[in-house]
């Protein structure tokens, strides 16, 4: 706000500055040299102006951490480190109960998802929670199930056992590491 105000004082300043040399008594000469600074010296605070504004986002805009993360959402990132292909089912489906508890609007609630994971590879899987929520929990029939190339269930994850088996989070207990982490990582060996 004071760098809006001083911008504006300094441009008017020069323009009542030019405004007074051109009606001065000075000779022409003297006239145009003052006229020709005074107009360097308001492009460069124009310049200046414009660059500080862009840095901040413009005068219009919202601030970036608003809409930086706009539209991003939690991910739950599987790596296949078996020697073979596996087959990835997450259930992540909320019930009635926890859709008023959780005042939960415009969230897909069959979020059902199969997909493959190459060995070697990994696969994401984007939940419908937004990015910076720590309010929103998992439902409770959250679950991955991991079956190999011939459908053979290799191992499944409930919501308890799925936080114990993820990479290292910074947080301790299962209920920070739930509503506070803004992704996970699970490594099916």
């Amino acid at each position: 706000m004071i760098e809006t105000i001083l911008f504006y004082l300094v441009f008017l300043g020069i323009i009542y500055t030019i405004l007074k040399v051109i009606k001065s008594n000075e000779n022409s000469k003297t006239k145009i040299i003052i006229v020709f600074v005074l107009s360097i010296l308001l492009v460069v605070v124009l310049f200046f102006s414009f660059v500080n504004s862009w840095k901040k986002g413009g005068p219009n805009r919202e601030p970036r951490e608003l809409y930086e993360d706009s539209g991003r959402v939690k991910i739950i990132n599987i790596y296949n480190n078996t020697k073979k292909l596996i087959d990835v089912k997450i259930n992540f489906k909320y019930t009635k109960d926890e859709i008023k508890k959780y005042k939960i609007e415009n969230i897909n609630l069959k979020k059902d998802t199969t997909f493959y994971v190459n060995k070697g590879n990994g696969g994401n899987f984007m939940l419908p929670i937004p990015y910076k929520n720590s309010i929103i929990k998992f439902p409770k029939s959250f679950s991955i199930q991991i079956k190999d190339s011939l459908g053979k269930t290799i191992k499944t994850y409930n919501k308890e056992e799925f936080f114990k088996n993820i990479e290292k989070s910074s947080c301790n207990n299962i209920n920070d590491i739930e509503s506070k982490e803004e992704g996970w990582t699970l490594i099916i060996n």
